[in-house]
């Protein structure tokens, strides 16, 4: 039998993140560090490490917010959940990886909720985050938001997560297709680092086995390619750099209309057992789940379902779809990003047209000078600069009633869609 130290987990991992092809900018982050030595990997590697100190942090975040809002609040996200768990994991004499986790999240959710609050360019800003934290032979799954964690075992996949958003929870009631507005719906998420105050992290552990494959992805990826098509990009690539890059490329040829993040891991090694007979549903089991529903509220899910199934809802269709919004906490307008986005891109060009025509006075300015030393002063340039400065405090004054009407669009747009009682 072999001693301690001679059980070996390797884990060969890769990550990528893309801005996809219509995005300015890239609001996903990612993270896959080792929490023994606080070693961050950016490249494929292998790492090979004794299964009583394998310790790894895998993680993907999608930031939302106006300006740079998303991208720092992913960056927050993966990074501070890296920092936190080391810092707990050497403060408390605690083996309860989910407490940790759960422990750590929540840390961090604070963190950008306050970062938000405290700063004006920030507000409203706030990620998603699915992380996967390894200990010796077991996986913790936990997730905040619609980002992705699938494992890839014997060439089937299964979906470890559940997406925390308001298309799922109609998608299991059978009424989406009668109560949805439109496909922007599906972007609403019910809960988000920084979202909140609070967070109720989904929780979910496996024991991992040899030939494991665990995938973290933003929903840049998982609403472009279907499961099936990522089990087979895993099982036919030479490896897992050829099979996510073929998965992103996939993902951007049809739209790639966000950010496109994948991280994957395959594990080996003496230190893991073989599959055997158990299914992957076997080796999984649920520790916390997030629940949208308020305990004050559960009635509401009572009258929901009978709603369901009674003769009104064939006349006005649109009840469940109210009465649903009125048990979940308030969501945001759906097109809110859009919104705030146009807005922005109004200031920037009311901005860059005010340096625009100041810059074009400077210009007529020393024109004027120079015609002036050749005794050659033309009188119709004055009448063009006072017309200029016009027109700047014109664009100005738009300028500050955009800035005013898109600091109505961010507050009044989180208010609910309905009354809670209606």
């Amino acid at each position: 039998m072999a001693t301690k130290g001679k059980f070996l987990v390797i884990t060969s991992v890769f990550a990528s993140s893309d801005i996809g092809n219509i995005r300015d900018n890239n609001e996903d982050n990612f993270i896959i560090a080792n929490l023994v030595t606080s070693q961050t990997y950016t490249f494929p590697q292998a790492i090979k490490q004794p299964i009583e100190k394998n310790r790894l942090l895998m993680a993907v975040s999608d930031g939302m917010g106006g300006a740079q809002g998303g991208e720092i609040a992913a960056a927050i996200a993966v990074y501070g959940l890296k920092l936190e768990l080391t810092r707990l994991m050497k403060s408390e004499n605690s083996n309860n990886e989910v407490d940790l986790l759960v422990k750590a999240l929540e840390k961090v959710n604070q963190l950008i909720w306050q970062t938000s609050r405290e700063n004006i360019e920030l507000q409203g800003m706030g990620a998603t985050i699915t992380a996967i934290l390894v200990s010796g032979n077991r996986a913790y799954i936990a997730e905040v938001g619609d980002s992705r964690a699938y494992i890839i075992r014997d060439k089937k996949i299964k979906q470890i997560t559940t997406d925390q958003s308001l298309f799922e929870i109609l998608s299991k009631t059978g009424s989406v297709k009668k109560l949805l507005p439109s496909e922007n719906t599906r972007n609403i998420i019910l809960q988000s680092m920084g979202g909140q105050e609070k967070i109720h992290a989904a929780v979910t552990t496996l024991e991992i086995h040899v030939g494991d494959y665990l995938l973290l992805c933003s929903d840049g990826l998982s609403n472009m390619l279907s499961s099936s098509e990522i089990c087979a990009f895993i099982d036919k690539s030479p490896n897992l750099e050829r099979a996510g890059a073929r998965m992103i490329e996939l993902a951007k040829e049809r739209g790639g209309d966000d950010n496109i993040t994948v991280v994957i891991a395959n594990f080996e090694g003496n230190g893991l057992s073989k599959t055997g007979n158990r299914s992957i549903t076997q080796s999984m089991e649920v520790l916390t789940a997030f629940n949208p529903l308020t305990k004050d509220l559960e009635h509401r899910i009572c009258r929901v379902t009978q709603q369901m199934g009674s003769g009104e809802l064939k006349e006005n269709p649109d009840l469940i779809f109210r009465s649903t919004l009125g048990i979940m906490p308030p969501t945001e307008y759906p097109y809110r990003s859009q919104a705030l986005s146009e807005s922005d891109k109004s200031i920037e060009f009311l901005y860059g047209a005010s340096k625009q025509l100041s810059s074009v006075i400077a210009q007529i300015q020393q024109l004027e000078s120079w015609l002036e030393n050749q005794g050659n002063l033309d009188a119709e340039l004055q009448k063009a600069i006072v017309h200029l400065e016009y027109a700047i405090k014109n664009t100005q004054k738009i300028e500050i009633v955009a800035r005013k009407a898109r600091a109505l669009i961010e507050r009044l747009s989180t208010k609910p869609s309905y009354p809670l009682d209606k």
